[in-house]
């Protein structure tokens, strides 16, 4: 019975070019490359035959050199499939180890107590924010804005002259305007800022935005006093490295996360971060001009994602750079809230 046995097929380059050479070379490529020349030269086709010395000259070169190179080519080879698989390989470990999760929740645990600035009550439990929270009342620019200009150009915009607006509606309009992309929230002390961005926070991190109609994004809560040191320096560092390496590490000293390369960069850019800034007025009154400009700058390179600026009106004034698009009130508590 014939042998049915698939001829032996070579497992490296260098195997390919010794069975070129074994095979080929042995066959007289070369020289049948040099012999249909000599005959075409007595047929009088010089250029025919100048094509025929070249591809022998080719041919014997290609088979020579490449044995030569065969080696180098072989270690070339096995460190591109390396690398591509242990890039597979921390890709599946990142998705494996729900990374993305685990921050979600280290950033929901720190917004989950209800705690006031300067209030510390001793021998006294503190309530979960999710249980004390009261929505605020936003309003848009119109009726606060003391320039005219201004206030002419946010006349127009039927969301920003309605009274009572939610921050999940202003969240839901960033999806369908970019403009809503840039947000500012302005109101004196006192009247629920940081307490209001602790609870998209909250709600973020325990994955429950679609119950309010909000878009699916990943918190980013920045407490910019926290960070001034970072901010204020010659080369402060980028909105990713500053999220990746200072606030990541910072959600939890016992259980430190580390961030997959490139994780929030990719973030930012794909338009899937919630960038909340919190405090602006709180930073250093000099300092505050440099970091205006970082923060411009940042919402420019990331201009898909979305971004919350917070302060009180008198140290916005400070924000000496191109500021967010929508500017955003709390209005008073009413007697009910």
């Amino acid at each position: 019975m014939p042998d049915e046995t698939p001829p032996y097929l070579p497992t490296t380059i260098t195997k390919v070019f010794e069975l070129l050479d074994n095979k080929l070379v042995t066959f007289g490529i070369p020289g049948a490359l040099s012999f249909v020349g000599i005959t075409r030269v007595q047929q009088g086709d010089i250029a025919g035959a100048g094509r025929c010395f070249v591809g022998a000259v080719g041919v014997w070169l290609v088979i020579k050199v490449g044995k030569r190179l065969s080696p180098k080519l072989d270690n070339l080879l096995d460190w591109t499939i390396g690398t591509a698989e242990r890039s597979i390989l921390d890709g599946w470990s990142a998705l494996r180890s729900d990374f993305e999760g685990q921050y979600l929740k280290q950033q929901a645990r720190l917004c989950e107590e209800f705690t006031v600035e300067g209030f510390n009550p001793d021998r006294t439990s503190i309530p979960l924010l999710e249980e004390v929270f009261v929505p605020l009342d936003l309003s848009g620019a119109v009726g606060m804005l003391a320039d005219r200009r201004e206030l002419e150009r946010w006349q127009q915009d039927p969301a920003l002259t309605a009274e009572n607006l939610s921050i999940w509606k202003l969240l839901a309009r960033s999806r369908r305007d970019r403009k809503f992309r840039q947000m500012s929230i302005r109101a004196k002390g006192g009247m629920g800022k940081t307490t209001l961005l602790r609870h998209v926070a909250l709600i973020y991190g325990q994955r429950k935005q679609r119950h309010y109609g909000a878009p699916k994004l990943v918190p980013v809560l920045l407490r910019l006093r926290d960070w001034t040191e970072e901010l204020t320096q010659s080369q402060p560092p980028s909105l990713p490295t500053l999220i990746t390496e200072f606030h990541v590490p910072s959600l939890s000293k016992n259980h430190p996360l580390t961030a997959p390369p490139q994780w929030a960069e990719k973030l930012l850019l794909s338009g899937s971060a919630l960038v909340m800034l919190d405090g602006f007025d709180e930073l250093p009154e000099g300092d505050r001009p440099q970091v205006s400009h970082w923060i411009s700058a940042q919402m420019r390179e990331y201009d898909r994602s979305v971004f919350i600026v917070t302060s009180r009106p008198a140290g916005f004034k400070e924000y000496v750079a191109q500021q967010p698009t929508i500017p955003i009130f709390v209005n008073r508590f009413n007697p009910q809230q």
